[in-house]
């Protein structure tokens, strides 16, 4: 595997910026899961004693990414990186105050877009932490931008797939920008104890839960502005990331596996009918790593060379279920040639709105979203909406209405 490069994170005067991710190269990554010793999950009395509270039964999804209906979908991972739920000390730069939030989702839907991918906690930098590195609580406004957000999505009949930690950033060794902390919380999955992933589900996932909760007990009825909960994105990066400070430092993807079940434990008590994948760094690291039952459906980044009929031929995808997602694909070449949408939206296969026959249902994908929204990032297509509309004409010639 490539060593992965992290841009300078942006400060207060460039915050507005797209930051800058430069990825590591894809082709011919392989993850290895090590059976080392690994923290233990909470147990099942303090799961009962944390979600003793909750009464909501289900979600009503009008964007269902378990099911064979296919969706046009695009990563919106952030606004402001990491910084576009809550208040920090580089001021209040969320989604309520930043004027981008409403016009960028307007673009997208009147481009087809049905449903965004969008990072909530990435680095920790929202997220409250004591002395010790156990997470205490959320950003002041965390929650009222998160309730923005679910407003933005659900005027527009649009949906989100909330991902969590980010494999790339968050176990990296701790850093402080302007007075924001960031990065450097590998321990709240290595603690042994448990003490620290039960607090994190106390103070960080239960309010972000109850948040959503909130919202639904605001608008009886309303289709979810919620698809999914990524439970983390390319977590298979943050293996042993941070060697200076052993005790932050993970050193398996078995650790990274039990602090996810655990994650998905606590979910599905507090927030019932919540579909849950992570997403993977690649297709091999997928069944490597997260081909389990306890996720809904099953999601891999691709941005190496190989064709996805290749790997459609090489790997098991009907063991998955026909519930397997293309969470990133990118938009750009290594040499900056843009890429054709319908490369890699060739590959869906399923239902597609009131239509009652399934459209090519033997192809392995329900789905594909190319990396990202806007054009700074080198794996970014230089014109998002022309890709976007080439995804639409795509979408609305392949399936019977």
């Amino acid at each position: 595997m490539g060593s992965m490069q992290i841009a300078p994170t942006p400060g207060p005067q460039d915050v507005h910026a797209w930051a800058k991710r430069i990825r590591p190269e894809r082709s011919g990554d392989r993850f290895v899961s090590s059976s080392q010793d690994v923290d233990p999950p909470p147990s099942a009395s303090s799961l009962r004693a944390l979600c003793a509270s909750a009464s909501f039964t289900s979600l009503p999804l009008p964007h269902d990414l378990r099911g064979s209906t296919v969706y046009n979908r695009i990563n919106l991972p952030w606004l402001n990186f990491g910084v576009d739920f809550g208040v920090t000390a580089w001021g209040d730069l969320g989604i309520r105050n930043n004027p981008q939030a409403a016009p960028t989702l307007d673009r997208m839907r009147a481009l087809g877009v049905e449903d965004v991918i969008t990072w909530t906690v990435p680095d920790g930098r929202t997220i409250r932490f004591a002395a010790d590195g156990t997470p205490s609580g959320l950003a002041p406004g965390f929650r009222e931008d998160l309730t923005a957000w679910l407003d933005l999505l659900s005027a527009r009949g649009m949906s989100a797939e909330l991902v969590l930690i980010d494999g790339n950033t968050w176990f990296l060794p701790g850093a402080v920008s302007d007075g924001v902390a960031m990065r450097g919380h590998g321990d709240v999955i290595t603690d042994r104890s448990g003490r620290k992933q039960a607090a994190f589900d106390r103070h960080v996932l239960g309010p972000m839960l109850d948040t959503i909760r909130a919202w639904h007990d605001a608008h009886p009825g309303a289709p979810s502005p919620i698809s999914g909960i990524n439970l983390g994105n390319e977590l298979e990066y943050g293996v042993n990331r941070d060697p200076k400070h052993p005790s932050k430092n993970v050193t398996s993807m078995d650790q990274m596996s039990r602090f996810a079940r655990g994650r998905a434990d606590f979910i599905r008590q507090r927030l019932p009918g919540v579909p849950l994948t992570v997403g993977s760094a690649s297709p091999d690291a997928l069944f490597q790593n997260w081909a389990v039952p306890w996720l809904d459906y099953y999601t891999f980044h691709h941005y190496g060379t190989e064709s996805l009929a290749s790997l459609a031929d090489r790997l098991p995808w009907p063991g998955l279920g026909g519930r397997v997602h293309l969470g990133e694909y990118p938009g750009r070449r290594p040499n900056g040639a843009p890429v054709d949408a319908r490369d890699y939206l060739a590959a869906l296969g399923g239902r597609r709105g009131d239509s009652q026959r399934a459209e090519n249902a033997d192809r392995f994908l329900r789905g594909a979203a190319v990396w990202a929204s806007r054009t700074t990032d080198p794996a970014c297509p230089a014109d998002p909406a022309a890709h976007m509309a080439a995804t639409r004409e795509w979408f609305d010639g392949a399936f019977t209405r």
